[in-house]
């Protein structure tokens, strides 16, 4: 029962209830949003799974919308780097450039985007997202491998795209009417009495 003590509840959890709350509605609202598409577009019912999943990411408990926007580059950093590298598995596997089996093309193609991934997301300052991208990238290797399309990889690009763009549309939203509902006067920088303490701290 500590819980229902607001100060106790994020003592033990480490967010508010408000916090608590607001996620669970954000996320509610995506999942219900995204359903929706399943009735418009029944025809791509698999890419609206991943819309899902991609925003399910991106929907952060504290509005933070650099975080949402940083999982939108790793998913998509992900998936493409998973489409060059089941490409080259496929140009492997002709037997054009080199003969080898095809579990070794793919061993080698995997260890190629595993690297490739993780020094992409060092040097762009998304290593903390290297985990989604490399996620998003084993996902395009096994589903193109199993379906052998390239218009896969892609159509999970735009899906992981979209799914993004909506979580952090809910994240500026959510953020927004909080700011609005919330928000308290700003303090007036020319207060006399605030000027006067400033004051007294200088001398």
């Amino acid at each position: 029962m500590e819980l229902l003590d607001p100060e106790k509840f994020e003592e033990h959890t480490g967010i508010t209830p408000f916090q608590y709350t607001e996620y669970i509605i954000k996320c509610v609202v995506g999942v219900a949003g995204s359903f929706l598409l399943f009735l418009i577009l029944p025809i791509y019912r698999d890419d609206i799974f991943w819309v899902i999943i991609s925003l399910m990411l991106s929907v952060t408990h504290d509005n933070n919308s650099k975080v949402a926007f940083d999982r939108m580059k790793g998913n998509t950093i992900g998936p493409l780097v998973g489409l060059a590298c089941w490409s080259l598995q496929n140009y492997l596997n002709k037997g054009k450039l080199i003969s080898i089996e095809s579990s070794t093309a793919a061993l080698i193609c995997i260890l190629i985007g595993v690297v490739v991934i993780i020094t992409i997301c060092t040097a762009t300052k998304l290593i903390t997202v290297s985990r989604t991208a490399l996620v998003g990238f084993f996902i395009v290797m096994i589903y193109e491998d199993d379906h052998h399309s390239w218009q896969g990889a892609i159509m999970r690009v735009v899906s992981v795209m979209i799914g993004c763009l909506i979580g952090l549309c809910i994240n500026k939203t959510f953020k927004w009417g909080s700011e609005f509902i919330f928000r308290t006067p700003d303090k007036d920088p020319e207060n006399p009495s605030q000027k006067e303490n400033k004051d007294e701290k200088i001398y």
